[in-house]
């Protein structure tokens, strides 16, 4: 956030975003680091009550400058195609990794391209790409239809991914249909107070219900990384899985996580249920650790090709 607010000042120029703040009555305001949550927040109220052109036009600015900078390219030295070849290596009796990430930015997306997946994002396969809840109970099998009798063989090297706060290459095309387009004003949940609020609108609202339902599901293994636990709706969803799901597993990331005075209902859970991990890492480093199952991916994915073979 402070390299957000970073990038507003120095488009926007300080004495411009101060004339603003001076309008909407803002004090909090200070060059080295402000609050974008709160700012953002107060101008939305202000410009709910007085319908202000120019307080409008800071917002409007404020949204591209957001969307400008979470609109990244995946670099050829990344982590998040080792991350993703990782997590689908497994057995096929088990689900399909599933990501769920905050981010506006495609770097998923675009790692599991870069690496051949599939993504099941809750859009359908035609053009263009509707968004509809139930995509996501799809899956994808190859049917050999030369044999005498018909098996449904589920294809390799699929992933789920959910973005419960929107992303830069979803639009609004009316009130009913959200669709995948890289253009026009991004279907994002912006850095303010009202994220709650707004989690309770499609297509977020669908995201945060499979996000529950998979907390509560046996056996979940969850993977906390680089989130800060800023949003409440978020966190209850975490602490109550864990009052609730005595199967969950749940493993924080994060440089600070095991500081005093942080993260604390967590680490009252280490000691009260052990179901609960903390690594002091960062991403590129938990990458790395975190455990390659080849043995599954490999053998099952050899017998799959050799059973294709033999017909």
């Amino acid at each position: 956030m402070t390299g957000l607010w970073e990038k507003v000042r120095d488009k926007l120029s300080y004495e411009k975003i101060k004339q603003i703040c001076g309008k909407i009555n803002f004090k909090e305001i200070k060059e080295a680091d402000t609050n974008i949550e709160d700012l953002l927040t107060h101008a939305q109220l202000y410009q709910h009550i007085h319908d202000d052109d120019e307080v409008n036009h800071f917002i409007l600015e404020f949204k591209e400058i957001v969307k400008e900078n979470c609109t990244l390219e995946l670099p050829d030295e990344n982590f998040h195609q080792l991350f993703l070849k990782k997590l689908v290596s497994k057995k096929m009796k088990y689900t399909r990794p599933k990501i769920f990430t905050l981010n506006y930015d495609t770097l998923f997306e675009q790692a599991a391209e870069k690496n051949g997946y599939m993504v099941i994002d809750g859009f359908s396969f035609n053009y263009p790409r509707k968004f509809k809840g139930t995509n996501f109970d799809l899956d994808v099998v190859t049917r050999m239809t030369n044999q005498n009798v018909l098996e449904d063989n589920f294809v390799y090297n699929v992933v789920h991914i959910y973005k419960p706060h929107g992303s830069i290459d979803w639009k609004q095309e009316n009130k009913d249909d959200v669709i995948k387009s890289d253009t026009g004003e991004s279907l994002m949940i912006y850095p303010s107070s009202n994220k709650y609020e707004s989690s309770y609108q499609q297509p977020f609202f669908e995201m945060m219900s499979r996000f529950q339902q998979e907390t509560r599901a046996k056996n979940t293994l969850l993977i906390i990384i680089g989130y800060s636990f800023g949003d409440e709706h978020i966190n209850a969803m975490i602490f109550e899985a864990l009052n609730v799901n005595s199967s969950i597993m749940v493993i924080l990331v994060a440089p600070d996580a095991c500081a005093e005075k942080k993260y604390e209902t967590l680490h009252t859970k280490v000691t009260q249920t052990g179901n609960v991990i903390l690594t002091e890492q960062k991403f590129e480093e938990f990458v790395h650790m975190y455990p390659d199952s080849k043995i599954y991916a490999q053998n099952e994915e050899e017998a799959y090709n050799g059973y294709e073979e033999t017909i």
